[in-house]
Parts: C-alpha cells; structure tokens; sequence
C-alpha cells in the first residue's frame, strides 16, 4: 500500500520548521503494517525535500526480554556493533531482518541515505536513547505511538489519514494535521 504524503510546503507551519531543520531524521518502523509505510513515506519525502538522513528504528525489534543482537558466529559478522553503531543493508540483512534492508533500498531509491537501529530498550527510553546516541534533531512515529512522544526533540505524528502533525509532551498533535 503507497500512501499520499504532503509536500514540505503543505505541513502545518510547526511540523515545516521542524522538518526543514533536520538533519538526521529518527523514523519508528517496524515489520509490516500500514502505520509503519505510511510513516516511511511521511519521512522518505521530508528526508528528500531536506537532504537529512534517516535513521530506521525498528520498534518491532523492541524487547524486555530479548536482545535484537545475535550472539555466536553470526553477531561476529557484523563486527562493533550491539546497539553502538548504525546498521548498513548488510548487517541487518545478516541479523535476520531482510525487511529492514528493503526499507534501507527503499529510501535510496526516494534518493534518501538511510540506516537502521535495533534499540536495547523499549518505548521512550528505547527512541531516545536512538536520539541520543545518534544525534537525531527530529522523529517521526505512527500516532498509533505519538504516547512515547517525549523524547527531546521536535516529534511529527503521522496519521492514519496520512495527515502530518506536531506532537505536545503528552502524545496529542500540538497543530492540526493536515492531510494531502
């Protein structure tokens, strides 16, 4: 399923100043569902229109229990990496998420440069630790998140509808969204 996305110019004024100051941009991802590719989308286009790089987080990867890094022969391959570095189209490929590497080709191919993140946490502390650590100045999330929207940095929810808006601490859309 493709969705519609506004143009940079057609966001709220909020979410326009915040997107076109970005220079790396933390997008919530996951596996397979439509919040998930609508909100790519959402931040494919802004990362375009901008020049910013994406940052893939994979909230499927989210656990209390589980590390997202394998252990053995297999994590040897992606060497320096349990939660430290971002991962390439290779690593996550050898990690066992071929899902993730098509979302890295599908950036590339909205001439976006993307990488992808497993977090050591969930939620908030899991999107601000990737914040963080990778110095992201923006994130975008489903609003089927927006509730973990207290991360440190300026937050757009996608809807939906496709609609575009600015989150508050509390998760709500701060300005009306405005859909394509």
């Amino acid at each position: 399923m493709t969705s519609k996305t506004q143009t940079l110019d057609s966001l709220p004024a909020a979410a326009r100043d915040s997107a076109t100051k970005a220079r790396r941009i933390l997008v919530v991802t996951g596996e397979s569902d439509d919040d998930y590719v609508r909100t790519r989308a959402a931040a494919f286009d802004i990362a375009a229109a901008t020049g910013a790089e994406v940052i893939l987080y994979d909230h499927s990867a989210e656990s209390h229990f589980v590390d997202p890094y394998l252990a053995g022969p297999v994590a040897a391959d992606v060497r320096g990496t349990h939660g430290e570095s971002l991962l390439d189209e290779q690593k996550v490929e050898t990690l066992g998420r071929a899902y993730l590497a098509d979302q890295i080709r599908e950036a590339r191919s909205c001439g976006v440069e993307a990488q992808a993140w497993l977090p050591l946490q969930t939620g908030r502390q899991g999107i601000s630790e990737g914040v963080s650590r990778f110095d992201a100045d923006l994130v975008i999330v489903p609003e089927t998140l927006a509730k973990d929207s207290d991360v440190g940095v300026p937050l757009l929810v996608v809807g939906a509808d496709g609609a575009i808006g600015v989150a508050e601490s509390d998760g709500k859309p701060a300005d009306a969204p405005v859909k394509s």
